[in-house]
C-alpha cells in the first residue's frame, strides 16, 4: 500500500518499508528517513530557541541525543514486550533493528524520561520548550 505525502505543493508516493538510501550493508528505509528528518527539524528548532535565548547549543544537543537514544531503546523494548511470544523463541533478534519493530508508546515514554534526566544533569530548563 502506498502512502501519500504532501510537501508544499509536491505530492509523492512511497512505501514505508521502501529502501531510500543504501550505504554498503546499511539500508535506510523510508520510515527511518522520516524519523531522521523529524529529529533534524527538531534540532534546528531547538537550536533556534537556544540562540534566541542566548544559550549554548551543546547542552541542548545532549538532551536531544538522550531523547533519541532513550526513544529508540524504549520503542524496541515495548515492541519486544508486546510480541514476547515470538521473541521468546527468537532471542537473537531482540536487539536487531534491521527487521523493523518499534512501538511509539515506548519511544515517547522512555525518550521523554531520558530527555528529562539528561536535562537535569546538564542543567537545561525543559520549561523553555513547553
Amino acid at each position: 500500500m502506498y502512502n501519500r505525502h504532501y510537501i508544499g505543493l509536491v505530492i509523492f508516493y512511497s512505501q514505508m518499508n521502501e529502501i531510500v538510501f543504501q550505504f554498503g550493508p546499511v539500508a535506510i528505509h523510508a520510515f527511518t528517513a522520516w524519523l531522521m528528518a523529524g529529529v533534524a527539524v527538531g534540532m534546528v528548532m531547538i537550536g533556534g530557541l537556544a540562540a534566541q535565548r542566548g544559550e549554548r547549543f551543546a547542552p541542548w544537543l545532549d538532551v536531544i541525543l538522550g531523547a533519541v537514544i532513550g526513544g529508540v531503546i524504549g520503542a524496541r523494548a515495548v515492541h519486544v514486550w508486546l510480541n514476547w511470544a515470538y521473541f521468546s523463541a527468537h532471542t537473537d533478534q531482540i536487539a536487531s533493528l534491521g527487521n523493523g519493530g518499534l512501538d511509539w508508546h515506548g519511544a515517547v515514554v522512555l525518550g521523554l524520561a531520558a530527555a528529562i534526566i539528561v536535562a537535569s544533569i546538564r542543567r537545561v530548563s525543559i520549561n523553555a520548550l513547553t
